[in-house]
């Protein structure tokens, strides 16, 4: 039997929704990188979300195990103003800037 791929495997819905997301640092994978970076609100767009996660539209680069703060409008999809979650996943765009997999904390 073939595995499941894509959208099939996943457990919760993706709900399509691009709206502006703020978020800071907590703490990088290694200590030490990019210390500049800590407490600084940066700017991201949503690209979907879902009950575990969100797959956010980057111009920074944000390496995987990466904890953030998300600021995000409240809306019937998120419905929580602030959240933490950590980075799993980036894939870099060709024409720039990053899809980053988030999964809430």
């Amino acid at each position: 039997m073939a595995k499941a791929r894509g959208r099939e495997r996943r457990r919760h819905a993706r709900h399509e929704l691009s709206v502006g997301v703020g978020y800071r640092i907590e703490k990088l994978p290694a200590p030490g990188r990019m210390i500049a970076l800590l407490d600084r609100m940066r700017k991201a767009k949503t690209e979907n979300v879902s009950r575990t996660g969100m797959c956010l539209d980057s111009p920074q680069l944000l390496l995987p195990g990466t904890r953030l703060s998300l600021t995000v409008p409240r809306s019937p999809v998120t419905k929580r103003g602030t959240m933490r979650a950590t980075v799993v996943w980036v894939r870099e765009r060709p024409a720039g800037g990053f899809q980053i997999g988030v999964k809430y904390r």
